[in-house]
């Protein structure tokens, strides 16, 4: 085994399909241009884990020393120390190999965006100990954090991708998705964290007709996939809007905050948390903005 070894995940953004993908339905998904990265190093005279986690400035915001055993030495969080030993225990149970790969070992990650933003900061440290481990990361999702994996998959993809579950397994098929009114595509950012599992758990709960609901969100996600103008790409994305709006119970992200802006808004992911999509003239940034939603990143700035 080499002294260093290195290794990278994408970020991640949902187009459509979110809540319904859990069910089956097609999702269309985009790997972001900034992601996390994973380092391991030998460490001299030592035989416990030394784990430190960096931010996009390169400041250190969490770090914990673990014996092989994963029994917890110290660390700057406990609450956050628990959920990484989590993570862990469920790899020593599926990796006989496991306390030979982490004994005198010091793992350094290091995210490329805010970890605030909800681009993936926990899908992507679940990709890079299973990339690390030689585990697959749906298995260490499935006993930890729960969801659909399709963050997961656009950890190590190369571009755009349709995603759905069919019997329990992830299917990924990589699509061409590069918009010519891409420059009229902003991501803004929210600020108001959602918490996933929260949210799953909640659409879980809904007596909804869920092959109902994931055959007609599948439906959009091809005429989002395949609109041939702003305007059908537009219209399957409202639509898109309006039919979770109405299942989840939530009002639309426009309605919410953005009735003054000329253009259309598309909630991603887990609803009224982190990004959603704007699309319009470039001149409502500005008003965006104004409105306290600072953070407005466009399409060249997100996607690579």
């Amino acid at each position: 085994m080499p002294a260093n070894l290195e290794y990278y995940a994408h970020g991640k953004l949902l187009i459509s399909g979110e809540y319904a993908v859990l069910d089956g339905a097609l999702a269309l998904a985009i790997p972001t241009k900034k992601g996390q990265w994973l380092r391991v190093e030998s460490v001299a005279n030592s035989q416990n884990l030394l784990w430190v986690s960096k931010d996009e400035n390169e400041q250190v915001w969490f770090e914990a020393e673990f014996t092989s055993e994963l029994k917890l030495i110290s660390s700057s969080s406990t609450e956050i120390a628990q959920r990484l030993i989590g993570i862990l225990e469920f790899c020593t149970i599926q990796n006989a190999a496991f306390s030979a790969k982490v004994q005198g070992k010091k793992v350094t990650t290091t995210l490329e965006f805010n970890r605030h933003w909800g681009l993936g900061s926990s899908s992507t440290l679940i990709h890079l100990i299973g990339q690390w481990l030689g585990m697959s990361p749906y298995k260490i999702l499935a006993e930890t954090f729960g969801g659909s994996g399709y963050d997961l998959a656009c950890a190590d993809a190369a571009g755009p991708i349709l995603y759905r579950i069919e019997n329990g397994n992830p299917i990924v098929k990589q699509v061409a998705f590069n918009p010519v009114w891409k420059q009229k595509m902003h991501f803004v950012y929210l600020g108001k964290k959602k918490v996933s599992k929260g949210e799953v758990a909640k659409y879980s709960e809904l007596k909804i007709n869920r092959l109902a609901l994931a055959n007609q969100v599948s439906k959009l996600t091809h005429n989002v996939l395949e609109a041939q103008s702003q305007i059908e790409f537009e219209k399957a994305l409202q639509e898109h809007e309006k039919v979770l709006s109405k299942t989840l119970g939530y009002p639309t992200i426009k309605t919410q905050y953005f009735e003054s802006i000329k253009g259309s808004f598309k909630s991603l992911g887990a609803w009224g948390g982190d990004f959603v999509l704007f699309i319009g003239e470039n001149r409502e940034v500005e008003k965006i903005k104004n409105l306290g939603f600072e953070t407005v990143l466009s399409w060249d700035e997100m996607i690579f």
